[in-house]
């Protein structure tokens, strides 16, 4: 359907526009501000303790996680940045005025979108991509440093820097007023650009579905063995101590005498051994000799052992 427009006192062209279509515009724009609002302020600590604590800047897990914490953070802040800009415009009744692709693309919620709303989908595939390493390689892994982790989502950043101003370099061919004033993400973008090269619309979504999920499938079926072969082994252990784990306390008790019993023994065996010091004065570079205390005749029972060292004492 054709939009009438009209030529506003100003000399600007606008798009007349129901008033049923303005207020659940304006409805729109108030969620995406609650959900920004939202995004921000859960994101925004993490990056600031990741960038003030020189322990977690040394770790390469952290650094991966203030990555995507940033990413999330600054989506947060494009939508919260779009409900403001646009409840403004619609308030004043400039919201469907015509604006140039140029325009559109230059707006502070679009400039963070075009990098924010790839970012955050490019960091989530770098998450998948670190789980697949730290399982496929777990040794190698450990001894990563937060260089690798500097690797990874540096590669992230400069992706989306470069096409994020390859997008501006397109839209700025544009001049003529044709969008409205609200400027969506793809009215600053050229519709080649928009439509075909990657992660310049909604495929973030799908390669934050898609890969991420693949990647975790993946993963799962390289360790499906081990994991099968840990819980084969949990249902063993289990059915072979039915009377431990019934009986916790007399388990206790058990440990606590086998713990007694051989401190008792070691003592017995200091106690039963002794060193001669007439051997020790004539070799005294040689190793004392160490000869056996003689035995009683009436041994005690080994299930006496403090008797035994009552009387060997």
């Amino acid at each position: 359907m054709a939009v009438q427009l009209r030529n506003r006192t100003d000399g600007q062209w606008e798009q007349v526009q129901p008033q049923a279509v303005i207020d659940a515009n304006m409805r729109n724009y108030i969620i995406y501000g609650i959900e920004g609002l939202l995004m921000t302020l859960t994101n925004i600590p993490i990056v600031l303790s990741v960038l003030r604590y020189k322990a977690l800047r040394d770790q390469k897990e952290f650094i991966i996680v203030g990555g995507l914490a940033f990413a999330d953070g600054f989506h947060g802040f494009a939508y919260l940045s779009a409900a403001i800009g646009r409840i403004n415009l619609l308030l004043n009744g400039d919201g469907f005025v015509l604006k140039s692709r140029w325009h559109c693309g230059t707006r502070v919620w679009n400039i963070s979108w075009t990098f924010a709303n790839n970012l955050a989908g490019l960091m989530l595939l770098v998450v998948s991509i670190d789980r697949l390493i730290a399982v496929s390689f777990p040794i190698r892994y450990f001894n990563f440093t937060k260089r690798y982790a500097c690797v990874l989502v540096g590669g992230a950043f400069a992706y989306i820097c470069i096409t994020a101003t390859v997008s501006f370099s397109f839209s700025y061919q544009y001049q003529e007023p044709e969008f409205p004033a609200i400027c969506q993400i793809s009215s600053g973008m050229h519709d080649g650009y928009y439509n075909n090269v990657p992660v310049a619309n909604q495929t973030p979504i799908s390669m934050m579905l898609t890969l991420n999920a693949m990647v975790n499938i993946f993963i799962y079926t390289l360790r499906f063995k081990e994991m099968r072969n840990g819980l084969k082994a949990l249902i063993t252990c289990q059915k072979k101590l039915p009377a431990a784990t019934a009986n916790a306390p007399s388990v206790a008790t058990n440990q606590r005498t086998c713990s007694l019993l051989n401190f008792l023994s070691s003592k017995l065996t200091r106690a039963a051994t002794r060193i001669d010091p007439a051997e020790f004065l004539r070799h005294p570079r040689r190793l004392p000799k160490i000869t056996p205390t003689p035995i009683y005749p009436n041994p005690v029972p080994n299930s006496d052992p403090v008797t035994a060292l009552r009387l060997t004492s």
